[in-house]
């Protein structure tokens, strides 16, 4: 009896997740979603390229990872080395992430009578996933787009991204350090926003809002991330007179202090955001939302958790900003409405989405 039948008679089915990449910025998210897979029946293993940071990641909480380098990414019958990796694996169903992993699995999936389910987390073309069984898209902005393409709306399942509700929750006993850190007062009012600083992101639409409020209110603003435009979003705050009242903060290995001692968190895309997890992470820690209305964040914010404004508009984002911070009942009402929100994606809730998936698939 080989491995694949012993798990299938403990009632386990087998799943091979492919991602052809050696480090994962969203690597711990991952990996908790498999561990809560584990609890679920389902047997994981992991086929990624070798080097980089993820297989010593996935040993140290006991995941099974093969590496293979793929030979021509962008030719999958070249790419032998993966269905070599897939044959020894034996799975009952190819879980794929990112573009280029659905394609090349999605190719020798379809070869070896593998169904692959591909979950798609941005607005791919269509050709990386011309292969694919069934799509899992982590929202229903991206599962439009994918119908747009041409996928069969039967052949597509909006599966959020998951977060680890828990720890997003403010620990009791909990000693404010952030606020002191960065000279900010007490009592003062902090808007928060995070992500890459790059231009469709909206953090010059936000100082620009800002800017406008700071002649009347007062408040400061933090600014969590980087990238090629932080300096341009640097000198704009110099340039409107929200220097002093702005901290850029970097990169971050936890944002979670920030959320926890922040309160309100604004996610300001120009364009739309395929999910916006760190909205939803800010969610989970209780502070209401102002977002831009558009995008895969429509999922979990509404204005019963927050605001929604038009994109690109620094002045309807004053006016909700300026609503947020006048009514502080309301603030505290929608805050509790997103973390109530949250807990429809909590990693365990989104592995029983997937485990679902992949015993309809593998069946």
């Amino acid at each position: 009896m080989n491995l694949s039948d012993k798990s299938k008679e403990k009632g386990k089915m087998r799943v091979l997740h492919y991602v052809d990449e050696n480090r994962l910025s969203w690597a711990q998210a991952w990996i908790q979603l498999l561990e809560a897979l584990r609890q679920k029946d389902i047997e994981n293993f992991v086929l990624c390229r070798p080097g980089g940071s993820l297989q010593d990641m996935l040993a140290k909480v006991g995941f099974t990872a093969f590496a293979c380098k793929p030979l021509l990414p962008w030719a999958p019958p070249f790419c032998v080395s993966v269905k070599d990796a897939i044959k020894r694996a034996k799975p009952d169903v190819i879980h794929t992430r990112l573009s280029q992993a659905a394609l090349i699995g999605g190719y020798w999936g379809k070869k070896l009578d593998i169904p692959v389910l591909c979950t798609v987390d941005k607005y791919p073309k269509a050709k990386y996933y011309r292969y694919a069984t069934h799509l899992a898209a982590c929202s229903s902005d991206v599962a439009g787009h994918m119908i747009s393409l041409g996928f069969d709306e039967e052949r597509v399942t909006v599966v959020s991204n998951p977060i680890d509700v828990s720890r997003y929750e403010r620990p009791k006993g909990y000693v404010p350090k952030m606020r002191k850190n960065s000279g900010t007062p007490e009592e003062a009012f902090v808007i928060l926003a995070a992500g890459r600083f790059v231009d469709w992101k909206g953090f010059d639409v936000l100082i620009k809002a800002c800017a406008d409020l700071a002649k009347f209110f007062d408040f400061r603003l933090w600014l969590a991330g980087d990238g090629p435009e932080r300096k341009d979003l640097q000198n704009l705050a110099s340039k409107l007179a929200v220097k002093d009242i702005t901290t850029f903060w970097g990169f971050l290995e936890d944002i979670r202090p920030l959320m926890w001692e922040a309160d309100l968190f604004v996610l300001p895309s120009k364009t739309p955001e395929p999910f916006g997890i760190v909205a939803l992470e800010a969610a989970a820690s209780g502070l209401p939302l102002v977002a831009t209305k558009a995008g895969g964040v429509l999922d979990f914010a509404d204005e019963t958790c927050g605001w929604l404004v038009k994109p690109n508009d620094p002045s309807e984002l004053a006016v909700a900003i300026k609503d947020a911070m006048s009514f502080e009942e309301t603030r505290k009402v929608k805050g509790a409405s997103a973390a109530k929100k949250a807990l429809k994606f909590d990693v365990s809730e989104i592995a029983g989405q997937y485990a679902a998936l992949y015993r309809k698939l593998g069946l």
